[in-house]
């Protein structure tokens, strides 16, 4: 079955094999949090990879994607103010990338199940490149690849498969001209599954040392080098926190720490919205 849930659904398997593995996922996000994205996903180190290429060679460029950035964070900070403040959805609502990604995770779940048609391996790169891989060995071995004799007639055969392998995951590369990790933070719907799952984990968060918010916001390493955006500064973005630690490192006034234990985002989420939601009632008595 893999690291992907998902597959149950796809594949038909009985509910307790699926309910093991949705178990199973929960449990290493709930430790680990998003570091599957950073840490694991081969995707996602290429892409870093890019990134790190796309800031040394093409300042230009680098320097819209951080202006469009600072504007989308602008934006969605004062959407969320106004969109439904009290009810769940209200952070979804109003971002319009988690919406993206959200909404591709769902249509793959239902498609998946209603269709029985293995759904989430047609837009999840990982997915996308492993059956590619195995299409690539069936076709090398039925042409014999090796045999220079038929390597003319290679070619033609072979398009579809190079399509199927290249394709998805070269976008999902490329995308990242426009932004950072562009892909992994507004499409990917396994990104989506785990940033949902790291709501809950409690362990090791990024955060600035109590007292020393000396660092003034033009100065401030820890966001420029944050592949999500986001920076220890933004407590509300700890489930996207894919503890790479670049902003520890990078940070040289020494003002980040790795606290071992924090409150998850689900339960902050809790006190504000029952925080909100009092208020409201308090408002409407009066």
């Amino acid at each position: 079955m893999g690291i992907v849930p998902q597959a149950g659904l796809d594949m038909g398997w009985l509910i307790l094999s699926l309910a093991v593995a949705v178990l199973f996922f929960f449990v290493l996000t709930f430790f680990a949090g998003s570091m599957f994205c950073s840490w694991v996903c081969p995707l996602g180190t290429i892409i870093d990879g890019f990134d790190k290429a796309v800031e040394r060679f093409m300042p230009k460029i680098n320097m819209k994607r951080e202006e469009r950035l600072k504007r989308n964070r602008e934006k969605n900070e004062k959407k969320s103010r106004f969109v439904c403040p009290t009810c769940p959805f209200g952070r979804i609502l109003a971002n319009k990338n988690a919406t993206v990604a959200n909404g591709i995770l769902v249509s793959a779940l239902v498609g998946a199940a209603i269709l029985r048609v293995n759904v989430w391996c047609f837009i999840c790169p990982i997915g996308i490149l492993t059956q590619g891989m195995f299409h690539l060995k069936s076709v090398t071995r039925i042409t014999r690849l090796f045999n220079h004799k038929i390597w003319n007639q290679i070619p033609p055969l072979m398009m579809p498969i190079m399509i199927e392998l290249l394709a998805i995951p070269a976008i999902a590369v490329v995308l990242s001209l426009r932004e950072k990790r562009y892909w992994c933070r507004k499409i990917c719907p396994l990104g989506a599954l785990v940033r949902f799952f790291a709501k809950f984990n409690p362990f090791f968060k990024p955060t600035i040392k109590s007292g020393k918010h000396t660092c003034q916001i033009d100065q401030r390493k820890c966001e420029k080098v944050c592949s999500q955006g986001i920076g220890p500064w933004r407590a509300k973005g700890s489930a996207e926190c894919t503890k790479c630690l670049e902003c520890y490192v990078e940070c040289d006034q020494g003002l980040i720490e790795i606290k071992r234990f924090g409150t998850p985002d689900a339960v902050l989420w809790l006190r504000r919205f029952f925080r909100k939601l009092k208020r409201r009632l308090k408002k409407e008595k009066s």
